[in-house]
């Protein structure tokens, strides 16, 4: 608990693997050590979120003065990226269409223009994002022109959930 005692405000901990790879990070204040030192001396501590762990993504700035560590570098499909930016478009065009007002002209125009703009960026994607054969795993393309068509509106929620489905099935392989 010296930690609690020492001049440092803030504290970075890098996680390594067994190959000596950062895994993770996270950064606390010293009033996370305080807290504890309260804990083990009182048995009680203040309840409130001030001085939670927060998570970091290690870089190697951070990485800069732990030597032999290394940091994990990914090369992302072209399939995945493509899938997670046509997805984030396909948010912001269900929310265009949710929020702006078509009885009002200036957001009627605002919003054909949007569409233009999200169905160009949409399918620019759509044939790398979903290769052939279409396995239908996350979203098929003939829902996503459905949406582009406006016969389909999913929620924000729906929309996360088949990003998530993509990514833990990235995660999988």
């Amino acid at each position: 608990m010296q930690l609690a005692q020492t001049d440092i405000h803030f504290f970075t901990f890098v996680l390594i693997d067994d190959e000596q790879y950062a895994s993770g990070a996270f950064r606390v204040s010293d009033s996370y050590f305080k807290k504890f030192k309260q804990y083990f001396e009182t048995g009680q501590v203040e309840q409130n979120d001030f001085g939670n762990p927060l998570p970091q993504t290690p870089d190697k700035k951070m990485l800069a003065t732990l030597d032999g560590i290394k940091l994990r570098t990914l090369d992302p499909k072209k399939e995945d990226e493509a899938f997670f930016r046509m997805m984030f478009n396909v948010w912001k065009l269900v929310e265009h269409r949710q929020r702006l007002n078509t009885a009002i002209d200036p957001e009627y125009l605002w919003l054909k223009e949007a569409e233009g703009e999200y169905r160009k960026a949409i399918q620019d994607d759509l044939n790398t994002a979903i290769p052939e054969p279409d396995t239908g795993l996350t979203v098929t393309k003939e829902e996503i022109m459905k949406i582009l068509d406006n016969e389909s509106n999913p929620g924000s929620g729906e929309i996360c959930e088949l990003m998530m489905k993509k990514a833990q099935l990235m995660n999988s392989i």
